[in-house]
């Protein structure tokens, strides 16, 4: 095998591995977002909760938040002119995300997350979350190297 093939199945490999990465991130936010649209009032309860969003905003960001998010899957997975943008955004989302769950952690606040059901009674935060949430700022910046790397 001469190095061009080489190095045309490793670009391959990499090219379906930066896909795969993003395409677990626009899912993710995908889910994320359908119950909280569904859901505003119970959402905005739980953003409440965080004792971490001035009173005025928690409407503003219980309607705003899960249509980002929606808009940024959507994008990650169907739209190429905008993945990369998207997954720069998803990025920053989930260091944002990541940093509020760990201060509400060393606060000792005792809320459920928000991240995929607006149930009170789901999955608390802790520092399992803020973990899981490592790893998905993994994948995401994976995707945003990769998908930079791309369009040089």
């Amino acid at each position: 095998m001469s190095a061009d093939e080489k190095r045309g199945k490793r670009c391959t490999v990499m090219g379906a591995l930066v896909m795969a990465m993003t395409a677990v991130i626009g899912i993710v936010f995908i889910a994320a977002a359908s119950e909280k649209i569904l859901h505003p009032a119970d959402f905005a309860e739980n953003i409440f909760n965080y004792q971490a969003v001035p009173d005025a905003l928690i409407n503003l960001t219980a309607v705003f938040l899960p249509w980002l998010e929606l808009v940024l899957g959507v994008a990650m997975l169907f739209v190429s002119r905008y993945r990369l943008p998207a997954a720069w955004l998803a990025l920053v989302l989930l260091i944002f995300f990541t940093a509020l769950v760990a201060i509400t952690v060393m606060r000792g606040i005792d809320v459920s997350c928000g991240c995929f059901s607006v149930d009170p009674d789901a999955g608390r935060v802790g520092w399992k979350k803020v973990a899981e949430n490592i790893g998905l700022i993994c994948l995401a910046a994976g995707s945003v190297v990769g998908l930079s790397r791309r369009r040089m």
